[in-house]
């Protein structure tokens, strides 16, 4: 049987229909390719990345360390021993002068006020049973902190912490170890007044019999610090003479080997002379007549300090420049 003109058209129709779909079809099909293609080559960056950032981020892990921060540790070994020689290399303090900073107050501060952390409240009960230290650790981290120019990671190896634990209890113990210096007497900084000069005079005088009035001494103190990416103050902190980046402070001691003055954090560039100018000041106005300090050729004898400083290269005191 003839086909007619209209089935003939209606099987051309057809066709076309089927060709459409079928290019609709390998077209959907290579879009999603294309976005499967997408979805493994982000997975593979993202992977990637995820190594890379192991790969930098070296930190100790739990398993690293000792079990048991409060066990037998490094600190704890050291502690147990209560040997002053090593309480003065890794602290700067000896056991007395430990105990006395422990006693006086730090370790009621550390057993009743709960440790600023992000996921716990500030206002709930302290529990100082749950700390991985407890007082006597938490002041010996900080005074090895404050003593030590070690890494971090050298603490956490010593008191067996992890890195966040290690950073938050750092920031605490030096917040209540400041809170507990301030409240002490032994922690005060004062000028001498009245005899205490004289006090002071005698001991030198009895190891140096030629030094009449001497009460104490200056020096200035030049500490390494981090290059800052602030061109200003990198460039304040910058010492020609020395060749480095410091920041410096100048100490005034008395005979007794206590500080009595001290101007802290200034720039590296900053001579030990400009940093002691107010010091000027104090000698001038408050100190007893024919008392002086014994300095070295960083700081003059000017106009503006008459009675200042005595040093053996410039002649007696009293007799300015």
């Amino acid at each position: 049987m003839a086909s007619t003109p209209d089935d003939d058209l209606d099987l051309l129709e057809g066709d076309v229909l089927q060709d459409d779909d079928k290019e609709e079809s390998r077209r959907r099909e290579a879009i999603t390719l294309a976005l499967l293609v997408a979805l493994l080559a982000a997975d593979a960056n993202d992977e990637a990345k995820r190594q890379q950032r192991a790969m930098n981020k070296f930190v100790l892990h739990r398993a690293d360390l000792l079990s048991n921060p409060r066990g037998e540790t490094t600190w704890t070994r050291m502690y147990d021993n209560r040997s002053d020689s090593a309480f003065i290399t890794t602290m700067g303090v000896n056991v007395k002068t430990f105990h006395l900073i422990l006693n006086g107050v730090f370790a009621q501060y550390w057993n009743t006020t709960p440790i600023p952390c992000p996921d716990t409240s500030t206002t709930g009960p302290p529990r100082p049973h749950r700390c991985s230290l407890d007082a006597v650790g938490a002041l010996g981290l900080a005074l090895h902190y404050l003593c030590s120019t070690a890494y971090e990671i050298s603490l956490q190896q010593m008191f067996a912490l992890i890195p966040a634990t290690t950073s938050c209890y750092i920031l605490f113990s030096l917040a209540i170890l400041l809170k507990t210096l301030r409240g002490m007497e032994h922690g005060h900084i004062s000028w001498p007044v009245g005899e205490q000069f004289e006090q002071y005079a005698e001991v030198v005088r009895k190891r140096h019999g030629l030094l009449y009035g001497a009460f104490g001494s200056v020096d200035g103190l030049n500490l390494a610090c981090q290059v800052s990416a602030d061109l200003k103050i990198e460039n304040a902190c910058f010492n020609g003479w020395l060749h480095n980046h410091y920041i410096s402070s100048v100490i005034v001691f008395n005979a007794l080997g206590m500080i009595i003055w001290a101007k802290l954090n200034c720039p590296g560039s900053w001579h030990d002379s400009r940093i002691a100018l107010s010091l000027h000041c104090r000698l001038r106005d408050e100190t007893l007549e024919g008392y002086y300090l014994v300095a070295d050729s960083a700081f003059p004898r000017g106009s503006y300090s008459s009675c200042s400083f005595y040093n053996p290269c410039r002649g007696k005191p009293g007799k300015p420049l």
